[in-house]
């Protein structure tokens, strides 16, 4: 794997978060939803049970989604944590700021006062002086 690979492993770790927030976020509505009816006609036991078993779905589906995302969180903080380690202070932020905060090159230009070729051949230089994880190679 490549550092470019490795670091932009970042982008799809932060679409499958924003993705995994939006569901979580629909269950967490969904399940505030549900409310018992209280009614003096009498019900069979399975509309209960399907409420339950629907209920007990969604709590699952909601625990599955919450352990993924601390994976994804642990995953970026150690993107985050290899950037860390780049000895060069005018080559970290460039790579801070694309593969963290997700900017283009165009807006780190901008943001750091450079021409968008000098990122460009920054990025390039801070990208010789990142150190893959063992783990990754």
């Amino acid at each position: 794997m490549t550092v470019k690979h490795y670091l932009q492993r970042a982008f799809i770790i932060n679409r499958q978060i924003l993705s995994d927030e939006a569901q979580l976020e629909v269950i967490k509505t969904d399940l505030e939803r549900i409310t018992p009816m209280l009614s003096d006609m009498p019900k069979g036991a399975q509309v209960g049970s399907k409420i339950e078993k629907g209920v007990a779905v969604m709590v699952d589906l909601k625990s599955k989604l919450e352990d993924e995302l601390k994976g994804l969180y642990e995953a970026k903080a150690e993107i985050s944590n290899v950037i860390d380690l780049v000895p060069d202070e005018s080559a970290k932020p460039v790579l801070q700021m694309r593969y963290l905060a997700l900017m283009p090159f165009k807006d780190i230009a901008e943001r750091l006062n450079y021409t968008e070729r000098q990122i460009y051949n920054l990025h390039d230089y801070a990208l010789t002086l990142v150190e893959i994880p063992e783990t990754f190679q």
